[in-house]
């Protein structure tokens, strides 16, 4: 009896697009030379801050971040890599793909998964951390601290208007102005600010259990029966 596959397309990528709708990959280490060369910019890049809730592909489920993580954008509301054609069924840069999507096969994920956790990037190494945009992530680092969130965020959850309160709204603030003083100060794209910043706390907040809502006096919050992966 030989021992080849009865269906040898299960063994060859049939296109269906289904890995690039299924969350976009994560930078490692071989990918730097995909941003210094500008195969990527800023404005394709999200930075997912160390703490933040997010959903692992390759263990499906939703996992606290260990370092920071940088990956390719996801269209809006969905979870596909902004690169794929929808028509063609094809990545848009696929002779520049980064390494995750080089090593996953989804007939056999080995390859992705001796490597995923491996050697992953992080802002400061695609930014000179001496840089002005240098100093700048590392400002907005110890004004919106994530851990620090973290820490408020059960304490808002049981008493919405005490002062934990008061100092996540000052957290919330400092995140807006920085990102609205470097727009209007560079020029910066609200796509990069997802990159260089991470995103906006606002939007991560649901994650912990809570609702923001602003209004002219500023934010309150309300909490949520469960906290809620936003990814």
């Amino acid at each position: 009896m030989s021992d080849t596959p009865k269906d040898h397309q299960t063994l060859t990528c049939r296109r269906c697009g289904t890995c690039c709708r299924s969350n976009p990959p994560a930078l490692h280490g071989p990918d730097k030379n995909l941003y210094t060369t500008a195969a990527l910019a800023k404005a394709h890049l999200v930075t997912f801050r160390r703490g933040e809730w997010v959903h692992d592909n390759v263990q499906d489920k939703v996992l606290s971040l260990d370092h920071e993580m940088v990956r390719i954008r996801s269209l809006p509301d969905f979870r596909t890599c902004i690169f794929y054609d929808h028509g063609q069924r094809a990545c848009r840069i696929y002779d520049r793909r980064p390494l995750e999507c080089r090593a996953f096969a989804c007939w056999d994920p080995d390859g992705l998964l001796h490597m995923y956790a491996q050697d992953r990037v992080q802002r400061l190494d695609l930014i000179f951390a001496h840089s002005a945009l240098g100093h700048i992530i590392a400002e907005h680092e110890d004004m919106c601290s994530w851990p620090q969130v973290q820490q408020l965020g059960p304490h808002v959850q049981e008493d919405p208007n005490g002062t934990q309160a008061e100092e996540l709204a000052r957290i919330l603030e400092a995140d807006q102005t920085m990102r609205r003083g470097l727009r209007e100060r560079t020029g910066a794209l609200e796509a990069e600010l997802d990159f260089i910043f991470g995103r906006e706390m606002t939007a991560v907040l649901p994650s912990l259990g809570l609702k923001v809502f602003r209004n002219r006096n500023g934010y309150r919050f309300q909490g949520t029966t469960s906290g809620t992966c936003q990814f």
